[in-house]
């Protein structure tokens, strides 16, 4: 007999088709299939074992065994489900099935055993989404035509789907910790790909990427907030719209952009793992085969055109291909990767935090390597608009000044722990009444808006719900903990650690949380003596339990502590106050007095040091040292209590610019060189034709050693003052700094056309030349140096050190 079709659901896997049979009354003993593709599938059955209404049969069915005896099987519950799109995979109580959709799971119905279930539904490019499932026995459950939601859309109230850029800008995506081959085999003998060379295996702690390159509409509010420099005008014919990619950044512009949003730039070992999506040994991100104009932006027919007016000579776009765009395509245009990464192939090239090294390979780490100590190009990643299908090559790499801007470069983030040998160099202080650490989580100085966490947020509850891991529950605590809300933080990092018992950081963070979030010390202190016994020489740790120690007023065991915190890290001027604070409790004044000189040796600006200090001095009878100590303090404090009024009064007022004006010059003051940056930058847009504004802003830039944005103030306030020779001065200082040794001797040249007394200059001008090995012009600068001021030292401006 011939069964209706539509009674079949079935799912072709190979050659075996999995079919779900619901037969009223019907005996079988036998069933055939007919194989032609022509025709429907069809069962034949007869005569045999009787089967109960509603009772549901699995069948395996294989091509070469067309007739197959089946079993009476005990009951089960069948669990139908199907997505829009297709082909999302299926999990099962928090554990991953080798099953997509659409499929039909066969479930134990024992209701004693199994009530409820969750599923799972997980998709590239699409939000996770969790169902809870109830299970009535003996009957077939549907879970019909889920529709997934897009990343970077919601879903309206009327079911129209609209695009949510404040969501994209936050979103991120968790790539799990692991190995991988980098790099290429020594078989690709192509001449771009030597410098992939050798392929070698690399361990990652897990990290949050961009899922999309950072846009225009982003950058742009990181330059209306900050003040940093705007766009080159002829960006917007390249990335049109601020839903492009940011173009024409240069490596520096992108730091500071990472460091606003409280991120980083990838090191070029997690952008290359990020890219291949968990594929392995394949050449591109999606796979081994050709772009075909879906995959990725890259040097097509439309593109052909345009390179051809920049280059006569260019002649390597793929004229087979259409890629829709003759620039750069709006972000997530094309299909992602296997992590739900988009653009990680063509679009633009992205700036890494790596110096580039061409044998860097050859001896690189192989656990979170960082690329080499330093260098004159920065890494650029993933090929883009401009370039062949070579550039698209996941293994792939090349190296760019990083002042350079270009109409094919932009840049994504990544948020991650710091490597175990950066951590010793935090530095953290205080200049609080009492003894305190810092915030939870060392939050960016000028603040992260929460809401840039909350999509990563959902993301993660999400996957701890369907497969969860400990480095998922740690970025969820962590996220938990820079939102003050501790107790779901420690309900989370205890999850981290119960699934990894050695997960330092996490144990870590859980002492943080007991300690600065619910003021429990003595909870904290198990916690952080276990972050010491699985990591010796974690500082952050001893300082930790040292102040948890000073809270329950155990000062011996606080100065055990905030000594090896010292130890393993000597900038952390915050335990060298709390260990002289606990000499000082202790009434050990005279090493108290010797630690808390110490701190204002360091800082000269902490101001709770200077109050503590001048009390030992009273103590010890140095009147007149206690009396300038405490009016240091009371100055300092005068000044800290100013700042806070300004920068509140400047939330509601952000165009008064004498209040920004005095803001700046407190924050200058007080060598707070990074905040100051922020007001210098809103006084240069409030009084564009100021010189004094430029000027500190750009001191200021080359105290935090951000030279490049250096140069760029020096480059404006030229534009403005062509003849002014300090100005052309500072700019070579700058370019020296960036090692463009040339440019810098041209400024310093300038410098002296304007000022030929001034001495600094020419010393300046002979150590440009000693840079590049000129030593002639070197010793001619340098007689005229000496010659204008005898009795000066050859040393250089001090800005250059």
């Amino acid at each position: 007999m011939r069964f209706d079709t539509s009674a079949v659901k079935a799912i072709h896997q190979s050659l075996v088709i999995l079919c779900s049979l619901t037969l009223q009354d019907k005996a079988i003993d036998r069933i055939e299939t007919s194989q032609d593709e022509k025709q429907s599938q069809w069962l034949r059955l007869q005569s045999g074992t009787e089967l109960v209404s509603s009772e549901t049969v699995a069948i395996k069915i294989a091509r070469e065994k067309p007739g197959i005896k089946i079993k009476n099987e005990e009951p089960q519950v069948s669990l139908s489900i199907s997505t829009l799109p297709v082909g999302a995979t299926i999990y099962v109580d928090r554990r991953q099935t080798s099953h997509k959709t659409p499929h039909i799971l066969q479930l134990d119905t024992d209701i004693n055993q199994r009530k409820q279930v969750v599923v799972g539904l997980k998709l590239t490019g699409y939000e996770i989404e969790v169902i809870d499932v109830d299970l009535r026995n003996n009957e077939l459950v549907e879970l019909a035509n889920i529709r997934l939601k897009k990343i970077g859309q919601r879903v309206l109230e009327n079911g129209v789907e609209a695009t949510d850029w404040q969501k994209i800008q936050a979103e991120m995506t968790l790539i799990p910790a692991g190995k991988f081959h980098m790099g290429t085999p020594k078989n690709e003998t192509a001449e771009w790909i030597k410098n992939t060379h050798l392929a070698h295996t690399v361990e990652l702690g897990s990290f949050s990427i961009d899922t999309y390159e950072v846009t225009i509409k982003q950058y742009q509010q990181f330059i209306s907030a900050t003040g940093h420099r705007a766009l080159p005008e002829w960006v917007s014919k390249y990335s049109p719209t601020e839903n492009h990619p940011v173009v024409g950044v240069s490596w520096y512009d992108a730091t500071a952009y990472a460091k606003w949003m409280g991120k980083r730039l990838p090191t070029e070992a997690e952008w290359e793992y990020a890219a291949r999506g968990g594929l392995i040994n394949q050449r591109y991100a999606w796979g081994n085969s050709q772009p075909s104009g879906i995959e990725c932006n890259y040097a097509d027919k439309n593109a052909d055109p345009v390179l051809k007016q920049i280059d006569k000579g260019y002649h390597w776009s793929d004229l087979n291909i259409d890629d829709g765009y003759a620039y750069t395509a709006p972000v997530g245009s094309y299909l992602p990767n296997g992590y739900g990464l988009y653009d990680m192939a063509g679009n633009i090239y992205e700036w890494c935090a790596d110096w580039f090294g061409e044998n860097y390979y050859s001896h690189s780490s192989t656990r979170n390597p960082e690329g080499p100590s330093s260098g004159d190009k920065r890494v650029l990643r993933g090929g883009s608009w401009n370039y062949d299908t070579y550039s698209l090559h996941v293994a792939s790499r090349i190296g760019s000044n990083p002042y350079s801007t270009n109409s094919f470069v932009g840049f994504r983030c990544v948020l991650g722990s710091s490597p175990p040998e950066a951590r010793a160099t935090k530095k953290n202080k205080t200049s609080g009444a009492i003894p305190q650490t810092n915030l939870l989580y060392n939050r960016n100085e000028q603040g992260i808006p929460s809401q840039n966490f909350e999509s990563l947020k959902k993301q993660l509850e999400q996957t701890v719900k369907i497969n969860p891991s400990a480095d998922a529950y740690y970025h969820l605590g962590v996220i938990c903990g820079m939102q003050s809300q501790w107790k779901t933080a420690i309900i989370n990092l205890e999850h981290a650690v119960a699934i990894n018992p050695d997960y330092a950081e996490a144990f870590n963070k859980l002492g943080k949380a007991y300690l600065i979030g619910l003021a429990q010390a003595k909870e904290a202190v198990p916690f952080l003596k276990k972050a010491i016994e699985i990591d010796a020489k974690y500082a952050d740790s001893y300082k930790l339990l040292g102040t948890a120690y000073l809270h329950q007023d155990s000062n011996r065991e606080a100065i055990e502590y905030f000594d090896k915190a010292i130890h393993f890290d000597s900038t952390d001027t915050e335990s060298l106050y709390l260990l002289g604070f606990c000499h000082y409790q202790e009434n050990r004044l005279k090493e108290a007095i010797s630690h808390f000189e110490k701190v204002i040796e360091k800082d000269p600006f902490y101001a709770q040091a200077y109050f503590n200090l001048g009390n030992c001095y009273f103590r010890t009878g140095q009147i007149d040292k206690g009396r300038s100590a405490l009016n240091n303090f009371q100055q300092l404090s005068r000044d800290l209590e100013q700042i806070k009024i300004l920068d509140h009064y400047l939330q509601n007022d952000s165009k008064d610019l004498e209040k920004w004006s005095q803001l700046a010059q407190l924050l200058v003051k007080h060598n707070r060189w990074q905040e100051s940056t922020n007001a210098l930058g809103k006084c240069v847009l409030l009084d564009p034709q100021n010189p004094d504004y430029y000027e500190m802003l750009g001191y200021a830039y080359l105290q935090i050693k951000s030279h490049e944005d250096a140069a760029g103030v020096y480059k404006e306030i030229i534009n403005l003052y062509p003849d002014v020779a300090e100005y052309r001065n500072s700019l070579g200082i700058a370019y020296m700094l960036t090692e463009r040794y040339i440019r810098a001797i041209d400024q310093f040249q300038l410098a002296i056309h304007v000022e030929p007394l001034k001495a600094n200059y020419h010393l300046n001008l002979a150590k440009a030349y000693q840079q590049i090995n000129h030593q002639l012009k070197a010793d001619q600068a340098l007689s005229e140096y000496r010659r204008l001021d005898p009795e000066a030292s050859d040393s250089p401006d001090p800005r250059q050190e």
